[in-house]
């Protein structure tokens, strides 16, 4: 079977890409918390789910129809080190490449 998508995809969402310095490189380990005003969600870099297997480490968080999206007020990532990092309303749609802080 091959399906295809002729509805096209009215749906916002943000991307998240992570790197380490203090931690592990690959920023395993780090919970990321998206809070918008309909709740918060959260992930967690992981590299693997199961036995021999590999899971992409940027993090995807859906926002929801462009016309009702709801509006991102903070990014939280909590590091395996310690540090916690905070961005102020993000916008939408986008691939955001984080670093951890040095200290």
């Amino acid at each position: 079977m091959l399906y295809r998508n002729d509805g096209g995809n009215r749906n916002q969402w943000l991307r998240v890409q992570l790197r380490g310095t203090r931690s592990n490189r690959g920023a395993w380990g780090t919970v990321v918390r998206i809070k918008t005003t309909a709740g918060t969600q959260w992930n967690m870099v992981r590299s693997g789910s199961s036995y021999c297997s590999q899971s992409k480490t940027i993090l995807t968080f859906g926002l929801g129809p462009a016309s009702q999206s709801p509006q991102t007020i903070e990014l939280e990532m909590r590091w395996p080190s310690g540090a916690v990092q905070k961005i102020a309303n993000p916008k939408p749609d986008q691939l955001l490449q984080i670093t951890e802080p040095p200290t």
